[in-house]
């Protein structure tokens, strides 16, 4: 038995005899050209693939071939993904093929999210939607007792008058309220009057999760916020534009690969300043920079802007508008959360000189609405967000919309008699 992924080794990316490997069905197809090699290597057995399968993450840990990357596919998605996989295993002579997985698996980590899941042993506690290795399942372990507990980005405000977590506050123009689940923040802002339009608006938020940020930020001219931000958030113009930042000090990113990353990763020592408001996409690790002997080729450190937001109704969408309604989710650690079960997050690391936790009071949000373009000197109010800690999630099992697609896919393989 042998494991096959799509997206290791890096030779699948690389190599010329995979890139041009084409498959049955005439497709140019880098992972069948591999399964073909090792069938190859062992004519006389049986082998089978033990392990294959792509995660419905909301991050990613590493990029493959014709985008088979090791995350950030939707549950669709990863169905048909899985479903070609097991295809051109069937196809090069295979005696047979495992998905992984059955299930999701929220206590597992990966190496470019690991060292923010803090404390290691709670991570079980909590669905890290950005640890591609949690989310393989194609039956999803979903927040909340039943599915009538699930916050949904539907336009739909119903679900949110069901929470007996949410605060509530004023704002021009709109009511913003917060909740959460172990696995997401929610924000849900209702217009006054008037439906949301973002291509003449825009929406910002501030959060502070730990104290120390800046008031200012580069990226929001004229608006000062009561309560110093680690985090920024932006909609505007649709899926053109949306994106949630980190304050420079905060940024465990730059922090961790300035030194490594063979200059892809900028760094300023203004950066270390959280007061400067200088604020940097939020972005994981792919790749180190590697060099490629056969070839000569210098392949350079690859990283992912993971803070772009996506709007839509799909296992990735990050926000939805309908009429006056507006709801986003965020997954805890990309406000910082290590452990929101302890209401942990890291710490500002080049004060620290690591990564480590500390603990948060909570949440801090500062939204405001204002036309495009707008640089108008304004203060926007704050709305402190807490919530108890727990040592025992709430979950229920959902089947994926990638456990319907390989349902259907498998049914064209005989069964033997």
């Amino acid at each position: 038995m042998l494991k096959g992924y799509p997206y290791y080794p890096d030779f699948l990316r690389f190599d010329p005899t995979y890139q041009n490997y084409k498959d049955a069905t005439g497709t140019v197809n880098p992972y069948a050209g591999y399964l073909h090699d090792l069938k190859k290597h062992s004519p006389d057995l049986p082998v089978m693939i033990a392990e294959f399968g792509v995660p419905s993450s909301r991050g990613m840990a590493h990029r493959g071939p014709l985008d088979r990357n090791q995350g950030m596919h939707t549950e669709e998605e990863q169905g048909k993904i899985d479903a070609d996989l097991q295809k051109s295993i069937y196809n090069e002579g295979f005696d047979g093929g495992f998905v992984f997985s059955w299930q999701d698996e929220w206590f597992k980590f990966t190496w470019n999210t690991m060292k923010l899941t803090l404390p290691r042993d709670r991570g079980a506690f909590w669905f890290n939607r950005l640890t591609n290795e949690a989310n393989f399942g194609v039956i999803g372990m979903v927040p909340g007792k039943t599915e009538d507990d699930v916050i949904k980005l539907d336009g739909n405000a119903a679900d949110w008058a069901k929470r007996t977590d949410k605060t509530t506050a004023s704002y021009p123009g709109f009511d913003l309220t917060l909740a959460h689940d172990e696995a997401y923040l929610y924000l849900l802002a209702q217009k006054k009057s008037g439906n949301w339009d973002f291509s003449k608006e825009t929406f910002t938020a501030g959060f502070d999760v730990l104290g120390g940020g800046s008031t200012t930020a580069d990226i929001a001219p004229g608006v000062t916020f009561k309560s110093p931000v680690e985090f920024l958030l932006q909609l505007k113009c649709d899926n053109d534009g949306s994106q949630l930042y980190v304050n420079s000090a905060y940024d465990q990113h730059t922090f961790q690969y300035r030194n490594s990353s063979g200059g892809a990763v900028p760094y300023d020592a203004s950066y270390q300043d959280a007061a400067l408001g200088k604020f940097l996409p939020w972005k994981l690790a792919l790749s180190y920079a590697l060099h490629l002997p056969q070839s000569g080729k210098d392949v350079p450190f690859e990283d992912l802007n993971v803070g772009i937001l996506k709007t839509g109704q799909n296992s990735l969408s990050d926000w939805y508008a309908s009429g006056n309604v507006l709801e986003i989710r965020i997954p805890w650690m990309m406000i910082g959360y290590t452990d929101p079960s302890s209401l942990q997050v890291w710490d500002y690391p080049y004060k620290a000189g690591k990564l480590q936790n500390v603990t948060s009071p909570g949440v801090t949000v500062e939204p405001l609405l204002r036309a495009n373009g707008d640089t108008a000197p304004v203060t926007v109010d704050s709305t402190a967000y807490t919530w108890a800690k727990w040592d025992v999630p709430t979950y229920h099992e959902q089947k994926k919309a990638s456990y319907y697609v390989l349902q259907n896919a498998f049914k064209q393989y005989k069964q033997p008699k």
